[in-house]
């Protein structure tokens, strides 16, 4: 019930502040993918501020500030970023018209029949392809 509750209403902070948690788990760990929230501006299942708290939570563990990010839009929505100055990266993908569900790219098939999977003007499977220097195989 406290995952519907957070869902629904936002996370709120841990006691310790959003950092604890991650540096609990991962110890000593000093390097981090890309990191990537991304949030549907038309979703009714999960709270926005979920996303703001990701945001904020990743930004304490690499010590970024908020203040330092870029904020641009894009033709499928508007893309804000924070970069650390080992070079990682927290990105906010919010995605115009966008339900709950995985954004695919429009050229997808049409034939998917999964009610979570949406087309989209962006894929974040191919976005995050991009993002790590992975190839499509043929």
């Amino acid at each position: 019930m406290s995952a519907v509750r957070a869902m629904k209403s936002g996370a709120r902070e841990p006691a310790g502040g959003w950092r604890r948690p991650v540096a609990e788990i991962s110890g000593d760990a000093t390097g981090w993918p890309a990191i990537t929230i991304w949030h549907g501006d038309k979703d009714r299942t999960v709270n926005p501020l979920n996303a703001q708290a990701c945001i904020d939570q990743w930004l304490a563990v690499l010590r970024i500030s908020r203040d330092g990010g870029k904020n641009e839009p894009r033709v499928w929505g508007r893309l804000q970023t924070w970069k650390a100055p080992k070079g990682e990266t927290v990105s906010l993908y919010s995605i115009q018209d966008l339900g709950h569900g995985l954004p695919v790219g429009r050229r997808q098939p049409a034939e998917t029949r999964d009610s979570f999977v949406i087309p989209s003007g962006i894929s974040l499977p191919l976005e995050l392809m991009r993002l790590w220097g992975l190839r499509k195989v043929s």
